[in-house]
């Protein structure tokens, strides 16, 4: 798993963690919230987007199981542990979600999810200033 990769999801838990942004950012992730950018950036047929909403649901459920498992204090060993399961779990929703997508709308959620990794390596970053 690359450095960036371990950047991006230790930004996603630890914003999700942060109790200053804990309703927040659970509106920002909602299942509902995701489907709704998805389905306006990828122009998702209603079939899709009843094909991705579950996964989504599923998705975020087995993040925030991990999240919640995760105390303050973990050790960095455990914290590792929980950067390669989340990781683990966001490669299963992705090959889960791609083969219901066009070539034309993997190549746009390609560039969705760079997006997304850059925003939250950049609000990893700011965190620690």
């Amino acid at each position: 798993m690359g450095s960036r990769h371990l950047v991006v999801i230790a930004a996603l838990l630890a914003l999700a963690a942060a109790p200053a942004n804990g309703g927040e950012l659970a509106e920002k992730v909602s299942p509902e919230v995701i489907l709704a950018e998805l389905s306006s950036r990828l122009s998702l047929t209603p079939e899709q987007q009843a094909h991705i909403e579950p996964l989504l649901r599923e998705r975020n459920d087995r993040i925030l199981a991990l999240i919640k498992g995760l105390d303050a204090g973990a050790s960095r060993r455990t914290q590792l542990k929980t950067l390669r399961q989340a990781r683990s779990i966001q490669e299963e929703f992705v090959s889960r979600v791609t083969p219901v997508l066009t070539p034309e709308q993997d190549a746009e959620w390609e560039k969705l999810r760079e997006e997304t990794k850059d925003r939250l390596e950049e609000a990893w970053k700011s965190r620690k200033k």
